[in-house]
């Protein structure tokens, strides 16, 4: 069910010596409540589409997933910062290694729409109870990155 969603892809450069990416939604044909994206969705290939590196994780952590609400006709973006070549800490949970060279990367946002949720209609939130869960998958076009 990809109510039209659509996904960009765009590399702003380094922040602080990590390559930060911006992931934006847009072309909804109705009012969705989405999972925020992680930074886990972004797939690093090489020029023939292989994929390189695996996301590895130092901690476990476990909390609600937060959720954003993506109105039709509406554009919204999140910067993702790629912690590159470090270790894992409590901070950042997420790193990956990555070869240097020319590198293709998309971002593939997959949510299963009968996964358990964080129940807000229990603590009574309106926008909930008029907003479709989405679920599915959607992938942006890939990009180039040079490493």
């Amino acid at each position: 069910m990809d109510m039209g969603l659509k996904l960009d892809l765009e590399y702003l450069g380094l922040r602080d010596e990590k390559p930060v990416f911006r992931l934006a939604f847009y072309s909804s044909s109705e009012r969705l409540l989405l999972p925020y994206p992680e930074v886990t969705g972004l797939q690093f290939m090489d020029e023939s589409g292989e994929l390189l590196d695996q996301w590895r994780a130092g901690y476990l952590v476990i909390a609600p997933g937060d959720e954003f609400v993506l109105r039709e006709g509406d554009r919204i973006a999140f910067d993702l910062t790629v912690p590159l070549d470090s270790q894992p800490t409590s901070e950042q949970i997420w790193t990956l290694k990555l070869p240097p060279g020319r590198l293709r990367v998309r971002y593939v946002y997959e949510v299963n729409a009968d996964k358990e949720r964080y129940d807000f209609l229990a603590k009574r939130s309106r926008f909930a109870a008029i907003t479709k869960f989405w679920g599915g998958r959607v992938e942006s076009p890939s990009i180039d990155f040079e490493r």
